[in-house]
């Protein structure tokens, strides 16, 4: 070789002295190359030696190796396979390039995590790479080891578009799975015969796994639904509406649990798609289940799981799609709280910009800065922690960090009183009150739950705007259909303290909301989520609402339900007996109501009528 001096390889050479050497010419060309690589020095060393490749002179000392000595060479290759990793982090093509073409095995190399190199390049989101790898003999089938992700179906879930439309380029046929997360709802379609069912290839992803050793085992395909369903699941998570108005047709089960164990209406909300929310409700999604690790409703979900994350531009979209979303609190905790407790400064910082309250506390009495502080030892946690003890980014006076839990005790207290002249002045001192949710309930709630106009005329002056829960018990129609325009989900909430718009605005009377709220979908069937359990119509009975009561039972409310968790609690019957309403007794008993029910105490309809002075109706119930 023309400019190369040949030099001798030692009597008995062996891999470490020769790792050494390449070493030492790593640093020597770095000194005039900073972007010098291992590869590089190692096929300088090995053409040192009169071998045209590292993978030649070491396959030359394997040769000379005797019987039963350790060769070495896998501490070689852990070097070479850090190295290549780190270009394709780096997407470093070059490097890439050069040490494939001085050892080609490092294509499908697999990472200690149990990556491979295409997947390493999709979970980077390095689209140039990938028509690399192809070409030089990347497994578009290698999965995770402990996943069932494919290069393509994880580029699909990580929303890395481009790198997916790359292995697509590169000859990787999508399966249901991804062809659904892509939104390609012909790709979707084709997949099903004439009467439905899924033609071959509809499910690979996941089709094997490799175990500790990196040996592939097998993995029992699902079944049909189940393929369908978790097809409808990312097709939700990535908004793609048309894939999911597809699958709709094809019997997915709207309750499957997929990722973190969320519904496809969880990961929907999660996507912000409007459209695709709305399909799913239409299809008779329940939006009251909650996912597996946060413990939330689908509308909470969408917001709490990118704060718990750490995922700022998911939260913002969440947030510039509804600005209510701040402060909601579903599991006894808030988007902040989840933020602040996985040492996600980023996120805490947006939420405190677009209005969250830092002294909110959860179920446990905790603020933000208590739970940053629970971990000190965790990355991000110290930063939040400081952050939110030294300085309020919007220096606002209503959120001064003396605000303490006695403050928001003596304010729920006054709007309990009734106090209008002390809930004013608290509030001139301290803002941030009127978002208190120290009992579950806004402040205006709690003043219109315990019948203070006077105080829910003050505090409704101060408010910015509304949620949904508020409107319905306020009963300002327009608010509440302005609010489900852009959220339609929003029919079947479910506050903090456990009570649905619905239920809200069938006990405090206004039919108007009602009637919106069913045209919209609110579920006539659904128990609050407290120790009450109750249900519209038992709210309509208390109110005395007959024309509420009648528009419950026409959408088919049960009317036999009990009230409680113990299974024998009031029935709308009992409640209507025990207000001497006979008319709205009448409208019970005409859709079916079981007079001789008892409840936990042994009682009837009628013992309630009879004990609460209303004996002509007791007879009638007899």
């Amino acid at each position: 070789m023309e400019g190369w001096c040949v030099m001798l390889l030692p009597d008995r050479p062996n891999l470490e002295y020769l790792k050494k050497l390449a070493k030492e010419k790593l640093r020597e060309l770095q000194c005039g190359d900073a972007s010098a690589r291992l590869a590089d020095a190692q096929l300088a060393v090995a053409r040192k030696h009169g071998f045209a490749s590292w993978r030649k002179l070491r396959a030359h000392l394997d040769a000379l190796r005797p019987a039963g000595e350790p060769s070495g060479r896998a501490g070689l290759l852990q070097e070479q396979i850090e190295e290549f990793y780190g270009a394709i982090y780096r997407a470093d093509e070059a490097t890439v390039e050069r040490m494939l073409s001085v050892e080609p095995a490092l294509v499908n190399a697999r990472h200690p995590d149990g990556t491979t190199p295409l997947l390493a390049a999709v979970d980077h989101n390095k689209p140039g790479l990938i028509a690399l790898l192809l070409a030089r003999g990347g497994d578009p089938d290698g999965v995770y080891a402990h996943s069932a992700h494919t290069p393509l179906s994880w580029a699909v879930t990580s929303e890395h578009f481009e790198v997916a439309e790359a292995l697509r380029r590169g000859g990787v046929a999508p399966d249901l799975y991804c062809a659904a997360g892509l939104g390609h709802a012909k790709a979707v379609e084709a997949f099903f015969d004439a009467e439905g069912r899924l033609q071959d290839g509809a499910f690979s992803t996941g089709s094997s796994r490799y175990g500790p050793d990196g040996t592939r085992l097998p993995c029992p395909p699902p079944s049909a639904r189940e393929v369908v369903s978790d097809a409808l699941y990312i097709a939700c998570r990535n908004g793609k509406e048309e894939a999911v108005r597809v699958l709709l047709r094809h019997g997915p089960d709207l309750s499957f649990r997929a990722f973190a164990g969320g519904t496809p209406l969880h990961w929907a909300y999660f996507s912000g798609s409007r459209a695709v929310i709305e399909a799913l409700l239409q299809a008779g999604a329940d939006p009251t289940l909650r996912d597996d690790v946060l413990c939330c409703t689908p509308r909470t979900f969408g917001i709490c799981w990118p704060a718990s994350e750490g995922w700022v531009s998911k939260v913002r979209q969440r947030l510039a799609d509804d600005p209510t979303l701040v402060d909601i609190m579903d599991a006894g905790r808030a988007p902040l709280h989840l933020a602040a407790k996985g040492g996600h400064l980023g996120v805490v910082k947006l939420l405190i910009e677009a209005g969250a309250n830092v002294n909110l506390r959860d179920a446990e009495g905790k603020t933000a800065l208590d739970l940053a502080g629970e971990r000190p030892d965790q990355a991000g946690s110290a930063k939040v922690a400081e952050w939110l003890k030294d300085r309020d980014p919007r220096g606002r006076e209503d959120m001064a960090e003396n605000t303490t839990m006695d403050e928001e005790e003596t304010f729920i207290v006054a709007i309990r009183g009734g106090e209008l002249g002390k809930v004013k002045s608290m509030l001139a001192a301290r803002p941030g009150l009127i978002r208190s949710r120290r009992h579950g309930a806004s402040p205006i709630l709690i003043a219109r739950y315990h019948g203070k106009q006077e105080i829910v005329e003050c505090l409704r002056g101060l408010l910015p705007a509304l949620d949904i829960f508020e409107a319905a018990a306020l009963g300002d129609r327009e608010t509440a259909e302005r609010l489900l325009d852009g959220d339609g989900g929003l029919a079947n909430a479910v506050a903090q303290d456990g009570f649905g718009p619905l239920g809200l605005a069938s006990f405090f009377n206004h039919d108007a909301v009602v009637r919106l709220l069913l045209a919209r979908g609110a579920r006539v069937d659904a128990a609050s989520s407290n120790g009450m359990r109750v249900m519209p119509l038992h709210s309509a009975a208390a109110a005395r609402s007959v024309l509420i009561a009648r528009l419950l039972l026409e959408r088919g409310a049960p009317v036999n339900a009990r009230q409680g968790t113990s299974g024998m609690g009031f029935t709308p019957l009992m409640e209507a007996a025990l207000n001497g309403q006979t008319e709205m007794v009448d409208l019970l008993l005409e859709h079916g109501a079981d007079r001789t029910m008892r409840d936990e105490k042994g009682h009837t309809a009628g013992d309630y009528a009879r004990q609460n002075g209303h004996g002509a109706l007791a007879d009638h119930l007899a």
